[in-house]
């Protein structure tokens, strides 16, 4: 299913990009930031995560926006990202883990621009489709010599090495915010909100309860280039 809506998500994006080319007028653009990124969600038990902390990550961005109207634009993008988190254990061997995820990210937001002083206000929302390049765990002491390299599953059994197993694909919700100049540069502040939990499931094991989902912030620096068809 992942895979199905995966691919429809991209034919939309390619799609998008390919109309693009028939308008009379389009912009593309490039933004970089930094975010913070922990996990949320539920224990085993049924209850909120609560030891998570929030960790600094990167996000860099290639989009296109196709005016809707005059003041709607949809805007398919793809991009890089890390998210992750940090957690404390004061009463056990281990004091701190540290997760880091990184990812090839498909996002797909409505933008509205309002005219406000010289400049744009700029509020979005959409959702994102996610694919984990790679990921590496950090235990502090490193008391169970668990390797750092984070293996990518959808199912752990019993007899599979002691190892971290990440799901490989994410998928989530956006809200943005932001002001653009006339100069074309532009500040925006978002989140992102995972939907679905990155644990697998575990064979016989009560953690397949657990749910991991990625919750994101961000500030961005932005240009856009405007392209006009002769």
């Amino acid at each position: 299913m992942r895979k199905l809506l995966s691919l429809a998500f991209a034919c939309v994006c390619f799609s998008l990009f390919s109309s693009a080319q028939n308008q009379q007028k389009f912009t593309f653009g490039v933004k970089a930031g930094g975010t913070l990124n922990k996990f949320y969600g539920e224990k085993y038990d049924g209850k909120k995560l609560d030891q998570e902390h929030f960790i600094g990550g990167i996000n860099i961005n290639i989009n296109a926006e196709i005016a809707l109207s005059r003041s709607l634009y949809l805007q398919p993008g793809i991009g890089f990202t890390t998210k992750g988190t940090k957690n404390d254990y004061p009463s056990f061997d281990i004091k701190t883990t540290q997760t880091v995820l990184s990812y090839f990210e498909l996002p797909l937001n409505f933008i509205y621009k309002l005219r406000l002083g010289k400049g744009k206000a700029i509020f979005g929302a959409g959702g994102y489709f996610a694919y984990a390049a790679g990921g590496k765990y950090k235990e502090d002491p490193d008391v169970y010599q668990v390797p750092k390299k984070i293996v990518f599953k959808k199912y752990v059994k019993i007899t599979d090495p002691r190892r971290t197993y990440f799901k490989r694909t994410d998928v989530g919700l956006n809200v943005l915010a932001g002001y653009s100049l006339p100069s074309a540069l532009s500040m925006e502040f978002d989140a992102q909100f995972g939907m679905a939990s990155i644990l697998p499931d575990f064979e016989s094991s009560p953690s397949s309860n657990t749910k991991y989902k990625n919750l994101s912030l961000g500030v961005s620096l932005g240009y856009r280039f405007h392209c006009r068809k002769k």
